[in-house]
């Protein structure tokens, strides 16, 4: 499914992609060489990879590594590359079909024309439907339903009659096409661009209608703003060359390469230091650029393997403002910081910081004068190199956490008592135990094997210790009864037949004097 120009100087081609976890994937071709069967020429023998969605895409056909421009179906992937198809219609719209038929995608066209409607796809990655015999009454072009990718020629703008916008808007992550939560446009008025994040707008440059704004000095950046469009385009400033810009991760990136190069140059990491969400730092000078703040975990953690940091940050233990006691702010030097914050009047920063500790909406407080504070989540931190901060007093911002110490403290008192609480029970159980077995132990002989001397003996010790009666057993059990005889005791005995007779609970308060 290859549409191209005859001019090979920047050729591009469409193609059905299979998106898997990297686009090494990518191909029409089988993952097996079977018995009788041999590779070569330009054919290729791809792994089938864990994805299978598919999406109808531009890239630059002779750049590596691939590098996508445009993907149309990014919210309808289809699911089979080898029963799904491109297809142009007689009315003039474009389709992807499943093999039912059914549309997964199409331009909608409801224009009526003659059979001689052609797709072409131009040199400027322009994929354009017309009329063959008027190849400037275009029907639908991919330009004006731009993706992540800016090429030069496109516009960004906002149309004044039909209202609609043409914008940039980012990708899930590297891997998924699928809109992410950042979006570029220009306002009504022309003057101004916007980067927004979840509704939120950014102002990135005014240029105030210098048509000749250098953006990094390798284009020229063209306003038009009358009154049926206001419009930014541009065009490299060597004309041998070709850039592109590509919103990613909520940065703006601007990429310049040719032909003898066989990589592509980003320049600026960090650039509006925005790209890493909410609770999470831009480090340019380490890999990867993004991490979280203390306390906090990536809140797509799948989105972060694939290098998608924009969802930012949570927190790992959520703040209780019943608790406040048990916050803290811990501090994180060396940064830049948004100005989106409110500013307080304090005349120094343990002020500020027991203020902030006071009130639990407040997320985060910097002190530089003022007080500075941010409530709900904190966006747009980076982290200052070297070069800058020694040069500086360092600059630090308060993030408000939970105080995982106070929860150790805690735990650790709990596990003392339980611990101590099972080691009184368990002795006083043993205690028992062992007393309980000394006083039965005289009662030790199975019933019908004792002599009737050995029953005699027990029954005199009873009646001793029962009825406060002086022991007189003058046998080799006088030892023994006069021990137990000799102590004042509350004597519990088993229920149990002896001799005929039946022994029950028992008390003695008194004292034996001990046997003759």
């Amino acid at each position: 499914m290859d549409i191209s120009s005859n001019n090979n100087f920047i050729s591009q081609s469409v193609v059905l992609l299979l998106l898997c976890f990297t686009f090494n994937g990518i191909s029409m071709a089988s993952d097996t060489i079977y018995a009788s069967q041999s590779l070569s020429g330009n054919q290729t023998l791809t792994s089938p990879g864990d994805s299978r969605n598919y999406y109808v895409g531009i890239w630059y056909k002779n750049l590596r590594p691939r590098t996508v421009v445009w993907v149309t179906n990014r919210k309808q992937p289809a699911s089979d590359s080898y029963s799904s198809a491109l297809q142009l219609f007689r009315n003039g719209s474009l389709a992807l079909l499943d093999r039912t038929k059914y549309t997964i995608w199409s331009t909608r066209s409801a224009a009526a024309v003659s059979n001689s409607t052609i797709a072409v796809l131009l040199d400027n990655g322009n994929f354009v439907i017309s009329d063959e015999s008027d190849s400037s009454a275009v029907l639908w072009q991919s330009f004006d339903h731009p993706t992540d990718t800016w090429l030069p020629g496109a516009k960004l703008g906002y149309n004044k009659l039909t209202k609609e916008k043409l914008i940039l808007t980012s990708w899930r992550n590297p891997q998924n096409p699928a809109p992410g939560i950042f979006s570029l446009e220009i306002e009504q008025a022309g003057s101004r661009v916007f980067l927004f994040r979840n509704g939120s707008a950014i102002s990135i440059w005014d240029w105030q209608g210098d048509n000749h704004y250098c953006f990094y000095c390798q284009v020229n950046l063209n306003s038009d703003v009358n009154e049926n469009e206001s419009s930014l385009t541009y065009v490299p400033i060597d004309p041998n060359s070709f850039v592109r810009y590509k919103l990613l991760n909520g940065l703006l990136k601007f990429y310049n390469g040719s032909e003898t190069i066989d990589t592509w140059g980003a320049l600026g990491q960090c650039t509006n230091d925005v790209s890493c969400g909410a609770f999470s730092i831009c480090d340019s000078q380490n890999l990867p650029h993004c991490r979280c703040l203390e306390g906090f975990e990536p809140k797509i953690p799948e989105d972060w393997e694939f290098g998608g940091y924009s969802y930012g940050c949570v927190r790992k233990t959520p703040l209780q403002c019943s608790d406040v006691g048990n916050h803290k702010f811990l501090g994180v030097p060396d940064v830049s910081y948004s100005q989106n914050s409110e500013s307080l009047k304090f005349k120094s920063i343990e002020e500020c910081r027991l203020a902030c500790s006071r009130d639990c909406s407040i997320t985060a407080f910097a002190y530089n004068n003022d007080c500075m504070i941010w409530k709900g989540d904190v966006f747009d931190l980076y982290q200052l190199p070297y070069s800058v901060t020694k040069l500086m007093d360092g600059i630090k911002i308060h993030i408000r956490v939970a105080d995982s110490t106070n929860k150790v403290k805690r735990k650790t008192t709990w596990i003392a008592i339980v611990v101590f609480v099972g080691f009184l029970s368990i002795s006083t159980i043993l205690i028992a135990f062992f007393k309980r077995k000394r006083i039965m132990s005289v009662f030790s002989v199975p019933l019908g094997k004792e002599s009737n001397t050995n029953s005699n003996r027990r029954m005199c010790w009873i009646n001793a210790v029962f009825n406060h009666n002086h022991c007189s057993c003058k046998d080799t059990a006088h030892l023994v009864l006069n021990t137990y005889c000799s102590k004042s005791s509350l004597v519990l005995l088993k229920r149990r037949r002896l001799s005929g007779g039946e022994v029950t609970m028992a008390s003695s308060s008194s004292s034996s004097a001990g046997l003759d």
